[in-house]
C-alpha cells in the first residue's frame, strides 16, 4: 500500500506556503490494499503559520479517531497501522501559531481519502463441468469477494494431460464472476480447467482444476495421451461459446458435480460397477432435489460377476437406473455398490453434493419478435431492422438464430449462419430477386435442447418502390391513348 497514499500532504502547505491548510488530495477514488500498514509521506515547513498537522481516521462510517500529531519542521511520514480489514477514512487538521485550527473543530472533518483494506482472497463457490443436450463441453463457474475485480479478475487457465504447467485462455476478454465458458473439442480430448480469481487489492485465489471432455472422452477412465497437436481446439478459443460438458479424472477432487440438461422428466443412468469375482450384492440408487433431501429411489439385486480371460482382467457389471422426475428442476444422484465387503461409499446425508447433477426442463424458451422496420438500402432494395425478446431460465450461451422464407415458400433459409447472441436486434439486408414479402423467424433454445420459435403473423413486404406517371400524349375523343408524336403512331 506504500504507493497509495504517496505525497498524500506535500501537495498541501510544502506547495503553496501561503494555503493555512494542509490537504490530503481529493481524488475522488477509492484505494485496495491487503497491507497492514498505510505509508502517508507528507512535508509540514517551518517558519510558516501553521505549527503542526493532526491526522484522523474513520472505520466503517463510525466516529473521527485522532491517530498522531506531526509538528512542522519535521519531514517525515505518518504510518497507519491498520487494526482490522474495513473501509478507513482519513482527514487533516491543521493548527496554527495563534491557536486556532482549520477545521475549527473535529466535527467539521470531511473524508479527504478513503482505502479499503482487504486481506480476503475471493471464494470460488462454484467450478464445474456441465454438458448440453448436444453433448458440447464445457465449464460454468461462480465467484464470491466484496471487492471483486470485475474488469480483469476474473482469468481462466488450462493444461493437456501431459503439459506440466497451465496456460491462459482468452487474454484480455473480460469474464464475470458468475459466468460459463464452452469450447469444441475433437473426440477423446480432455483438459484440465482452473479459474484464477483476483480482487481490487491483490487477493488470489486459484482454483481446483476440473477436466472438461469431448462427448466421447467421457467414456474413458485415465487422461488418454496420444501425439497432441499445438492446438487442440477446433476453432478460434474466442468463438468457443457452446453448451458445456465435462467428466472429472480419477483422484482429481472438483468443487462441484458434472451437469447434464435434459428435456424429459424419465431420467436413465447408466453406469458400471467394478466387481471382484464375488460379483454384486446390491446397487443403490440415491437421489435427491435442489434441496439435498436424500431418499433411496431404486434398488438393484444381486448381479454375478462377468467371465473374464484373465484372472487380473477388470470385471464390469453395466447397470441402469430409470429415475422418474416430478416436475422440473434440479435433481442430485449419487449410486452406491455393494458386495460382501460392504458398499463402494457412505450413504449420503442432508446437504451432500450428488456425483452427478441433472436440470430436468421441459419448458422451451419464449420468444416474441417486437418489431420489423423496413428501410431503404440505398440502390440495393431494402434493410429490415428485427427486434425480439427471448427468454428461458436455461437459455443457451448462443441460443438464438434468425431465419426467413419467401411468403409463398414452405422453406426456411438463415439469416444468421449459426446460432448467434441473444441481442435482441440484427439489421437484415433482404434479398433482391427472391420475393418482396418474407416471413421472418426467431428460434431459441436452451440447454436442454428445447428450441422456442415465433414467426411474424403477416409476411414483412420490403418493396419500398412508390408509382409514378409520367404523361404520354393527349388526343380527342374516348376510343383510347394514342402513345407518340401524333396521329400516325403506334396505338395500345
Amino acid at each position: 500500500m506504500g504507493c497509495a497514499f504517496r505525497y498524500l500532504l506535500v501537495c498541501g502547505l510544502a506547495a503553496v506556503p501561503l494555503m493555512a491548510r494542509a490537504q490530503l488530495p481529493t481524488e475522488g477514488r477509492t484505494s485496495y490494499s491487503k497491507d497492514d500498514r498505510i505509508r502517508i509521506p507528507f512535508e509540514l515547513r517551518s517558519g510558516g503559520s501553521a505549527s503542526s498537522v493532526r491526522l484522523y481516521y474513520t472505520i466503517d462510517g463510525g466516529a473521527w479517531q485522532e491517530y498522531e500529531t506531526a509538528k512542522a519542521g519535521q519531514k517525515r511520514e505518518f504510518v497507519f497501522k491498520v487494526e482490522r480489514e474495513g473501509t478507513y477514512g482519513f482527514a487533516t487538521m491543521t493548527t496554527f501559531n495563534d491557536g486556532t485550527t482549520d477545521p475549527s473543530s473535529r466535527d467539521r472533518l470531511t473524508e479527504q481519502r478513503r482505502v479499503v483494506i482487504d486481506r480476503t482472497p475471493p471464494k470460488v463457490t462454484s467450478l464445474r463441468p456441465v454438458i448440453a443436450a448436444d453433448g458440447s463441453p464445457g465449464i460454468e463457474w461462480d465467484v464470491s469477494d466484496e471487492n471483486m475485480d470485475t474488469r480483469n479478475g476474473i482469468r481462466l487457465e488450462f493444461r493437456w494431460p501431459d503439459m506440466g504447467r497451465f496456460e491462459p485462455i482468452d487474454k484480455g476478454v473480460p469474464f464475470a464472476p458468475r459466468d460459463h465458458r464452452q469450447w469444441q473439442m475433437k473426440p477423446n480430448d480432455r483438459m484440465q480447467v482452473r479459474i484464477v480469481a483476483l480482487d481490487k487489492a491483490g487477493n488470489k485465489t486459484e482454483s481446483d482444476p476440473v477436466w472438461v471432455s469431448a462427448k466421447d472422452g467421457e467414456k474413458g477412465g485415465d487422461p488418454i495421451r496420444d501425439p497432441l497437436p499445438t492446438n487442440r481446439l477446433t476453432t478460434d478459443p474466442k468463438d468457443l461459446r457452446e453448451n458445456p460438458a465435462g467428466s472429472p479424472a480419477p483422484g482429481l477432487r472438483t468443487l462441484q458435480p458434472s451437469v447434464h440438461y435434459v428435456k424429459e422428466k424419465s431420467i436413465t443412468l447408466n453406469f458400471n460397477a467394478r466387481v471382484g469375482q464375488s460379483g454384486l450384492t446390491h446397487a443403490y440408487l440415491y437421489a435427491a432435489d435442489d434441496k439435498l433431501d436424500w431418499l433411496k429411489a431404486k434398488e438393484e439385486g444381486p448381479k454375478p460377476a462377468p467371465p473374464v480371460a484373465s484372472p487380473d482382467a477388470v470385471r464390469t457389471i453395466p447397470l441402469s437406473f430409470v429415475y422418474e422426475a416430478q416436475k422440473d428442476g434440479t435433481y442430485n444422484f449419487i449410486i452406491i455398490a455393494e458386495n460382501h465387503r460392504g458398499p463402494s461409499r457412505r450413504i449420503p446425508v442432508k446437504g451432500t453434493l450428488g456425483d452427478i447433477q441433472v436440470v430436468v426442463d421441459t419448458k422451451a424458451p419464449d420468444v416474441e419478435i417486437i418489431s420489423t422496420k423496413v428501410s431503404p438500402n440505398g440502390d440495393r432494395g431494402a434493410v429490415v431492422d428485427i427486434r425480439w425478446k427471448a427468454s428461458d431460465i436455461n437459455i443457451a450461451p448462443v441460443p438464438v438464430m434468425l431465419e426467413y422464407r419467401p411468403a409463398d415458400k414452405q422453406e426456411w433459409k438463415g439469416i444468421t449462419a449459426d446460432w448467434t447472441d441473444n441481442t435482441g436486434q440484427h439489421t437484415w439486408t433482404a434479398p433482391t430477386g427472391e420475393s418482396h414479402e418474407f416471413h421472418i423467424r426467431v428460434r431459441c433454445r436452451d440447454r436442454a435442447g428445447n428450441i422456442g420459435e415465433k414467426m411474424t403473423d403477416k409476411p414483412v413486404n420490403v418493396d419500398l418502390a412508390v408509382p409514378q406517371v409520367d404523361y404520354q400524349d393527349v388526343v380527342p375523343g374516348g376510343s383510347g391513348i394514342s402513345v407518340g408524336p401524333g396521329p400516325g403512331g403506334p396505338k395500345r
